[in-house]
């Protein structure tokens, strides 16, 4: 049986004067979704966040020097100031002119990249509407001494779910120069656009294992590795969430509120228990894990627990 951990809710507020902008492709108009958004000074990087899948996003600041990124755009670092009538800015972002080469697959020896090994108590890490975990992934050192060429990576479900979707990207590492500064997920996507899995998709998998083919992407693991993040959505695409409180009682509940794309409201209660879950275990981790509750919060690690989230990365050695 699979003793279910779920992530404790809590409320992120914004105070003023705030700065909002939204980030649209310069030559259609449309949002540019995911686009990674680094705070600079002149130390250089002090923070970051990634944009929502509408292209939005806010700072706590008047003024704000950042730089703004998503692949296959040319990058755009500005100073922008709060507009006045607390509309949100507009940051043009201009497609790159070069396409992306044709992909080669190199023969090499094949890495397989795991967070722990079969076997153990395994358990369920439950994951609710808007909240995430990044799991890192590195090559070993010791053994690996050239780059790996990303193949496939593998996810596995603790049980079905009845609810929720999946998103799963991979980000970039910043940190890692010491006990007081760990590596972390950064902003940067490494994949082009997000992978994301309905409900059906998910109720469906074969022996509850989620493979994701990386291998059209030609992407190579870095030496600080990388994070695979993977999110809760709401079933519904066309919903966009607003909050997500329990409910306590002998049978918790979620009481969700979201929006249409014309804003009507939409308020719904679920169990607890119908969202993915992601497979885990009690033994001592090897990975570094975090976890985030919205789009809008911070990455924070969990203190109280020692378990690791199971996923392997197949690669291949030069």
């Amino acid at each position: 049986m699979f003793q279910v951990i779920y992530a404790a809710l809590f409320w992120c507020f914004l105070q003023a004067p705030v700065y909002k902008a939204l980030i649209v492709d310069a030559k259609t108009g449309q949002p540019v979704e995911f686009a990674a958004v680094e705070q600079l000074d002149d130390r250089g990087i002090i923070g970051g966040l990634t944009a929502s899948s509408h292209g939005e996003f806010s700072l706590p600041s008047p003024t704000v020097h950042i730089r703004v990124s998503r692949l296959g755009y040319t990058p755009l670092e500005v100073t922008r100031l709060a507009r006045s009538d607390n509309r949100p800015d507009t940051i043009r972002l201009f497609p790159q002119a070069t396409a992306l080469q044709e992909i080669l697959v190199r023969p090499g020896r094949p890495v397989t990249l795991a967070t722990f090994p079969d076997g153990g108590r395994l358990i369920g890490s439950g994951l609710l509407p808007g909240q995430a975990v990044a799991v890192l992934l590195r090559p070993d050192r010791r053994t690996t001494a050239t780059a790996l060429q990303l193949m496939t990576l593998r996810l596995y479900l603790a049980e079905r779910p009845k609810e929720g979707r999946l998103r799963i990207r991979l980000l970039n590492v910043i940190g890692g120069g010491d006990e007081q500064n760990p590596p972390r997920p950064g902003v940067v996507d490494l994949l082009p656009t997000p992978m994301v899995y309905g409900l059906r998709e998910l109720a469906d998998l074969p022996g509850k294992t989620l493979t994701l083919n990386l291998a059209s992407y030609s992407l190579t693991v870095p030496a600080e590795g990388v994070y695979v993040m993977v999110e809760c959505l709401l079933t519904n695409p066309d919903l966009v969430l607003e909050s997500v409180k329990l409910q306590p009682g002998k049978k918790p509940q979620l009481l969700i509120k979201a929006h249409t794309a014309t804003k009507e409201s939409v308020v719904a209660f679920t169990p607890l228990t119908v969202y993915p879950k992601l497979t885990a275990n009690y033994a001592v981790p090897t990975n570094t894990i975090w976890y985030r509750t919205g789009a809008t919060t911070s990455w924070v690690q969990r203190i109280t627990h020692s378990y690791s989230v199971r996923m392997e990365l197949d690669a291949l050695q030069d």
